[in-house]
């Protein structure tokens, strides 16, 4: 995961071995790149921007985030968005949910990005309800 990745950035990911981005932030997001599908599709990587609103961030959302994610296969995916904060959680319920890493180990991932705001912890709780999860760092 990562925040905005720059041009340049985007234009090496493929000789990093990276085959899909999939970018969480809008495209209203400070430092966002207006042309960043076209810049990373021209260099043979899938695209996909999936907006989440960063105040009110919906359980729609990760079930597109993670049906897309299983779909990916084996390739080497960059999930980023901003300053990495829906990146990082949003990466965190989809390896406790889906590929059912520890949730204390998934979550160090998570902290060593930032301390989720009060409506991402709500969030974060209520994905993990739904998938039968038992699970609260907060």
């Amino acid at each position: 995961t990562s925040g905005q990745p720059s041009k340049a950035q985007l234009g090496y990911l493929k000789t990093k071995g990276y085959a899909f981005i999939i970018n969480l932030a809008t495209p209203a997001s400070s430092g966002s790149i207006p042309e960043e599908g076209m810049l990373v599709t021209k260099t043979g990587i899938s695209y996909l921007n999936i907006p989440v609103d960063f105040k009110s961030p919906g359980y729609e959302d990760f079930e597109l985030f993670s049906n897309i994610l299983r779909q990916s296969g084996s390739r080497r995916v960059l999930v980023h968005c901003q300053v990495n904060k829906r990146a990082s959680v949003f990466t965190f319920l989809y390896r406790v949910v889906h590929e059912g890493v520890a949730p204390d180990h998934a979550w160090e991932n998570v902290t060593s990005v930032w301390m989720p705001d009060p409506h991402w912890n709500d969030f974060i709780r209520m994905v993990l309800k739904r998938h039968s999860i038992v699970y609260d760092p907060f």
